[in-house]
């Protein structure tokens, strides 16, 4: 009990730190955001890390899992978009990505697990810290570096919400032949 607690409040530290990452930006403390975009992606894959290591894997942990990083990537990615540093196709993709996600767990009665949906994610949040840190270490590059975001991002949230389509179709038609 007290393993499957330690992990649920690792992923509950990223929630608990995206008011201050908004603070930060609000301020344009800019080290600060970094600092804490970068607390925020380790705390992801030690959640995971521990959960699998010390054998506390749970549904319920998934799914807060799950939620939380929505609501870190997609609070980075609004904030980014509002000070004009991103493009609108960011926030976008992740919540299209996510609503795709959704739909998928809840007709498979499970949280779905892909390789491609797992990169997606892992690549959105750490292509958004490099930018954070592009903004605070390499200032006149930060543009560039927010283009090479958007790719990245809109590119892999998209595959992901193919992927999941796809797997949502195919549920369909199995449903339907039988």
């Amino acid at each position: 009990m007290i393993r499957l607690i330690f992990v649920n409040c690792l992923t509950g530290l990223r929630v608990l730190l995206v008011p201050f990452f908004l603070l930060s930006e609000a301020n344009k403390n800019y080290k600060l955001s970094f600092t804490l975009v970068i607390v925020m992606f380790v705390s992801d894959i030690a959640d995971g890390f521990f959960a699998r290591s010390l054998n506390s894997v749970s549904t319920g942990g998934a799914i807060f899992d799950s939620i939380a990083d929505f609501f870190v990537v997609i609070s980075l990615s609004v904030t980014f978009f509002l000070e004009k540093a991103l493009p609108a196709v960011i926030p976008i993709m992740v919540i299209l990505s996510f609503a795709v996600y959704s739909i998928n767990c809840i007709l498979n009665r499970s949280i779905v697990y892909t390789r491609l949906g797992l990169a997606s994610g892992f690549l959105c949040m750490l292509s958004l810290s490099a930018f954070c840190g592009f903004r605070v270490f390499f200032t006149q590059c930060s543009a560039t570096a927010g283009t090479a975001v958007t790719y990245l991002c809109v590119f892999y949230l998209g595959l992901s919400a193919i992927e999941n389509c796809l797997i949502i179709l195919k549920r369909i038609f199995k449903a339907v032949k039988n």
